[in-house]
């Protein structure tokens, strides 16, 4: 997935997914579910069930934590720090007109649709927990770090970064009391020279 680095990239794939499926929505029959319900109202119940289905089954399978962010001297402004929330949201969104769309098309999907949506949101809390907050970009060069014999004392996990040098991302590969979730460090902009 090394394509979907760049966040415009991967909002411009998931466009253009939602795109092509709203296209086939339109332009393919479609095909109702059983029931007395209208066209309209079934594709409604049916993706409303999928989600209510997938909000209840998704902390079972992938956490709901992104993780922490301490804001510290070295922080961006609010205003980039609340970018990371509406690119998560536009993923969300395009995720949900997607699906949505492609129920409508495909009878095959229907009865599964809450698994796609499980498999989707999953995907994407996971593509938002390795991003950076600052440029949104996938994180890079996954180094492990300590042993674990030593969670007790040190730190034990992966470290992964910005390849634009805004900050370091540590991911416990045990969860401790000291670190139970990922948690992000911002650089100082004097590291940015290190990096290309």
């Amino acid at each position: 997935m090394s394509r979907l680095e760049s966040p415009v990239k991967c909002v411009g794939l998931l466009a253009l997914l939602a795109a092509v499926s709203l296209f086939l929505a339109i332009r393919w029959p479609h095909i109702r579910v059983e029931g007395e319900l209208p066209l309209r109202e079934q594709i409604i119940l049916l993706n409303l069930h999928a989600l209510l289905i997938t909000f209840l089954v998704l902390p079972a399978v992938t956490s709901l934590r992104l993780g922490e962010y301490p804001a510290n001297s070295h922080s961006p402004p609010l205003a980039t720090r609340l970018r990371r929330w509406f690119f998560f949201a536009v993923k969300i969104a395009l995720i949900i007109q997607i699906l949505s769309c492609i129920s409508v098309s495909s009878k095959l999907i229907q009865p599964y649709v809450w698994a796609v949506y499980l498999l989707a949101f999953r995907w994407a809390l996971i593509d938002q927990r390795q991003r950076c907050p600052v440029c949104l970009r996938l994180l890079t060069n996954p180094t492990r770090i300590g042993g674990a014999s030593q969670t007790f004392l040190e730190w034990y996990g992966i470290e992964l970064m910005c390849v634009k040098g805004h900050g370091l991302l540590y991911v416990p590969e045990i969860p401790t009391s000291c670190y139970r979730t990922q948690r992000w460090l911002y650089l100082d902009p004097s590291w940015r020279s290190l990096f290309p």
